[in-house]
């Protein structure tokens, strides 16, 4: 797939907190990157890395005990950070979209699916009832069901999760959104599904030329379906690369440590898995100093006497004094 260059989402020094005062959680941290059109850009890291916040950030999704401290989110020139929520209603509407992990919980269980996937055309009165059910049938043969019409009519109890699934991508690309977020879409799906589901993705990527932000904390997955993949760690981002410099070239001992955790599927490993040290920092009392520092097993003096920000080389950024020593 082409990639165009310009960026339709562009994240500019973006800090989000939880609570107040000394209860206050660092959840993001002067987060800057962006998503091109028609690119898939993936996320990864370990649970309480920020992934999620980022995600429900974008979307203006939030809890309320979530305060927003600076940067912007621009999405088609408009900062996302300072739209109101009407306006952020018709962007989620029409123009950003997403995929939760767990379908269960984000499907109304008293509805037939059918009834449910009609509701994002309600705001096009000029669409009769015969209308809209024929496209949301058609959405739902778009998201490979064999028997559309079976499935519109049933309660999403009698589907698996991995139907059920397919039925929420079938309401995200409804209004064909330029941008869908999918925030570890298979992790509740066993293996053979989850392989289905990530091929409908990629499919629907490419039919309808959407721009996608895909979060998991499995690295094998957004080998497949990554073009640029961004690690982060204790609310920062700590690496960004194109998929096969990320892969060739890992920089950051974080990035190589989450490596050297996954199994391979390609036979017997030279050497035992290797577990990352320690447990991520607290998230209210962040030193000034790398964060990972506590557990990284490559540090150099430099790392205890001063802070690194992203340091860029041929495209490639890591958070990492090694990287600015060319190490």
């Amino acid at each position: 797939m082409t990639i165009v260059e310009e960026p339709i989402l562009r994240i500019e020094k973006l800090s989000i907190n939880y609570g107040k005062n000394e209860k206050k959680v660092h959840a993001l941290r002067n987060i800057n990157l962006n998503i091109r059109k028609s690119e898939c850009l993936g996320i990864a890291g370990e649970s309480g890395c920020g992934k999620s916040t980022l995600a429900m950030s974008i979307m203006k999704l939030l809890p309320k005990t979530a305060h927003y401290s600076e940067g912007h989110a621009f999405f088609d020139n408009t900062d996302l950070m300072n739209c109101t929520e009407k306006k952020m209603r018709s962007i989620r509407l029409n123009k950003i979209a997403m995929v939760f992990q767990n379908p269960m919980s984000c499907l109304n269980p008293f509805k037939r699916i059918g009834k449910q996937l009609e509701e994002g055309f309600l705001h096009q009165p000029q669409m009769s009832s015969v209308d809209v059910k024929k496209e949301a049938i058609k959405l739902l043969s778009q998201v490979k069901f064999d028997e559309p019409n079976r499935i519109y009519k049933s309660y999403p109890h009698e589907l698996s999760g991995g139907m059920c699934q397919r039925v929420m991508i079938a309401m995200a690309i409804s209004q064909k959104p330029d941008l869908l977020i999918a925030d570890e879409p298979t992790t509740a799906l066993d293996v053979t599904t989850q392989k289905d589901v990530l091929e409908l993705l990629n499919e629907l990527r490419s039919v309808f030329k959407m721009s996608m932000l895909f979060i998991t904390h499995d690295l094998s997955v957004l080998n497949k379906m990554c073009d640029r993949i961004v690690v982060m760690y204790a609310g920062e981002v700590v690496e960004i690369a194109n998929k096969n410099k990320f892969f060739k070239n890992t920089k950051h001992p974080y990035s190589k440590s989450l490596i050297e955790a996954c199994p391979s599927l390609k036979g017997p490993k030279e050497s035992l898995l290797k577990a990352i040290p320690g447990t991520p920092p607290d998230l209210k009392s962040l030193s000034e100093l790398c964060s990972f520092l506590p557990r990284c097993d490559k540090k150099i003096p430099q790392c205890e006497n001063r802070a690194i920000g992203l340091v860029n080389k041929n495209n490639h950024s890591s958070r990492c004094h090694l990287s600015e020593e060319g190490i």
